[in-house]
């Protein structure tokens, strides 16, 4: 008799520890994701006090970064839950797991392009080539930022097309949105005109654009 009641107590409570990891990692993304909150804030202004760049330049940046951080902590938490999760019904993923590695070379080669990405994105992060917002050429394709991720780079442009990129392949990348940009334009003046007149007016606009 009690051990009919073991085996019966043996699912009820596999489900109760499975519904506590599910709550414990929903705690553990959503206090995540207020910390990457408070961060982006503090970041800002300690990058605000300390560097003379438009608050515009600032705010991409953060963004970017508040973006892969938040990615990186949904991944890991919800990944360690769903591996977690099976183990208190029974179940051991890792034969699982390890059968998905059908091919060692195979595998080899895609967790070298795997990791050539993610470093490669690190270090456009890091050094801020780039930012979710900036309007770049990359390979020769143009377009705006969409989206930075470790591994790729997404760009939308003009015509509409999105454009993803590997980041171990990006080989020639032009930001035209860093600090400023020219535009070359050809401007009929009729010769009876004053050129030094139509200069200062020029200029005047020019000025206008720059700090509007």
């Amino acid at each position: 008799m009690e051990l009919a009641n073991s085996l019966g107590a043996l699912p009820l409570a596999a489900l109760l520890r499975a519904l506590f990891l599910l709550a414990a990692a929903a705690l553990s993304h959503w206090m995540a994701v207020r910390l990457i909150t408070r961060l982006r804030r503090h970041s800002l202004r300690v990058m605000r006090r300390g560097r003379p760049a438009p608050n515009v330049e600032l705010e991409k940046r953060a963004d970017t970064l508040d973006g892969i951080a938040r990615k990186i902590a949904t991944t890991t938490i919800w990944l360690l839950a769903a591996l977690s999760v099976p183990r208190q019904f029974g179940f051991d993923l890792s034969p699982v797991l390890a059968g998905l590695g059908i091919g060692a070379l195979a595998l080899g080669l895609g967790a070298r392009s795997f990791i050539e990405d993610t470093i490669t994105g690190i270090f456009l992060l890091l050094e801020n080539h780039i930012r979710a917002g900036d309007v770049c050429e990359i390979n020769g394709q143009r377009g705006a930022v969409e989206d930075i991720r470790l591994r790729t780079t997404v760009l939308r442009s003009g015509d509409g097309a999105l454009h993803t990129f590997p980041n171990s392949s990006i080989r020639r990348l032009s930001n035209v949105t860093r600090g400023y940009s020219c535009f070359l334009l050809d401007l009929p003046v009729s010769r009876l005109h004053d050129p030094d007149l139509i200069l200062a007016e020029l200029q005047d606009v020019a000025a206008t654009l720059l700090h509007d």
